[in-house]
């Protein structure tokens, strides 16, 4: 019998990271977090509640936790240092628990148009940035709780040497792609 092929996103990741398609695809297996596959906006949503924010925020928050407690065994530790190379990583899991409790819904487009997206992260810098949710557009609660998970994994992982310590935004991207973030089949051209 043969072998199937791994998926195009292992096998697109596979060109970023040293491993070869099979092994990503079962790295992706393994290391997959539920919190981060969810259909954006999901089927049958609503325009966002304080409730359903609420929600999502204490999905994320134990989800950090636990993360956070593993240590190096952490999926999510793991999945930041294949993506960045780098041989050392510092994990601001505090900024990104701050991040969760502060996010907060645009009503009036005041952070954006909301046209390509439904949650960003924005801020003056990456040390002081914010979580924003579009507030207008339906999503379902399984949505909202993943948009949140992403933007606050941005600006978790910081390298420990010399010059700037945050990771790019594609670098990672590749980390939550390898987490099983379904939200980035656009990430290779």
């Amino acid at each position: 019998t043969s072998v199937p092929l791994p998926p195009a996103q292992a096998v697109a990741i596979s060109f970023i990271v040293p491993r070869a398609p099979r092994t990503v695809r079962e790295l992706m297996r393994r290391w997959e977090k539920p919190i981060l596959k969810a259909t954006i906006p999901g089927a049958g949503g609503r325009r966002p509640t304080k409730a359903m924010l609420d929600s999502a925020k204490e999905a994320v928050l134990r989800f950090f936790t636990l993360e956070e407690a593993r240590g190096k065994q952490s999926a999510v530790v793991k999945a930041f240092y294949l993506a960045s190379g780098e041989p050392a990583l510092h994990f601001d899991w505090a900024g990104a628990r701050r991040r969760v409790r502060m996010a907060s819904f645009d009503m009036r487009q005041e952070v954006d148009s909301w046209n390509e997206c439904l949650a960003m992260t924005s801020g003056e810098t990456n040390a002081v940035c914010e979580i924003f949710i579009c507030g207008t557009k339906k999503v379902t609660l399984r949505a909202l709780t993943s948009l949140i998970c992403h933007e606050a994994l941005h600006n978790l992982a910081r390298r420990m040497r010399q010059g700037n310590p945050f990771l790019s935004e594609d670098t990672e991207h590749v980390g939550m792609a390898l987490l099983g973030d379904p939200q980035l089949v656009h990430m290779v051209d």
